[in-house]
């Protein structure tokens, strides 16, 4: 006759498990992929992602010499609401911009600067000149603070750092 093990519960903390039972997901992972630290290349890959899209560029650029709402970006980019704002959430888990809320609208604006430096070296890297990434008219822009109506390029941002 086989002898079963006694019955013992123990009580196993199960707090760092990320589950929406609601929803009937469970990540057990959650709490161990938080917990590890990338290191120095996945940090540096995660960064060119975030900033590979071509409408991601455009948006950086035009972010970086100011700030914008995504009406204002809706203008110079001429693309939907709902795509520029997809691409802003990638830049923002990424913590390359940042946002303020004034009334109805939010405002971007670069979090960390350098970005730029890195975009107009890979423009140099492939030939193409600063003056070319030019920025269409925003004029038709509802917001308060798009009182502007002159084009905006590269060459209106800081001379990057090493740059001649």
């Amino acid at each position: 006759m086989i002898k079963s093990p006694p019955e013992t519960h123990h009580k196993v903390n199960m707090s760092f498990i990320n589950c929406d039972p609601s929803r009937g997901k469970y990540n057990i992972f959650g709490f161990w992929n938080m917990s590890r630290k990338k290191n120095p290349h996945e940090e540096i890959s995660d960064l060119m992602k975030s900033i590979s899209n071509p409408v991601r560029v455009q948006i950086l650029i035009a972010i970086g010499v100011g700030e914008a709402c995504v009406c204002h970006l809706e203008a110079l980019l001429g693309l939907r609401q709902a795509y520029i704002s997809q691409q802003l959430m990638i830049l923002r888990e990424t913590k390359i911009i940042t946002s303020r809320r004034d009334g109805k609208y939010i405002y971007y604006r670069l979090a960390k600067p350098e970005v730029l430096d890195i975009l107009q070296a890979a423009g140099e890297i492939v030939g193409i000149p600063n003056s070319s990434l030019v920025i269409r008219d925003h004029s038709s822009c509802q917001c308060p603070n798009c009182s502007l109506s002159e084009e905006l390029t590269p060459t209106d941002l800081p001379v990057r750092r090493g740059a001649a």
